[in-house]
């Protein structure tokens, strides 16, 4: 019984991991994004940071989902999955902004 409960702790923590580090990705790629493309009001700087978040983690948690069974550590597939998610999102609102 013991075994079970500690195995689901650690699995819960390294979710908390997984979510935390798509999540660094995510304004990473935002704030590299803001700095070479984005525009200078506050506004579109927080919304660009919101849609590279949620690319990041909306990405790497179907990656987990459909890629691999291992939810038990990062790995690096995981990071370049949450990563091209976070530019995929913001790319997408960049060329739909231009549109209008």
């Amino acid at each position: 019984m013991a075994e079970t409960v500690r195995g689901a702790t650690e699995l819960e923590s390294s979710n908390v991991m997984l979510f935390l580090i798509w999540t660094i990705v995510g304004m990473g790629l935002a704030l590299l994004w803001h700095w070479l493309v984005g525009p200078r009001e506050m506004t579109q700087a927080s919304r660009q940071l919101l849609l590279a978040v949620t690319g990041a983690v909306v990405a790497g948690v179907l990656f987990m989902l459909f890629g691999t069974t291992n939810w038990t550590s990062v790995n690096s597939y995981s990071l370049v999955v949450s990563l091209a998610g976070a530019l995929t999102f913001l790319a997408a609102y960049h060329s739909l902004k231009q549109l209008s």
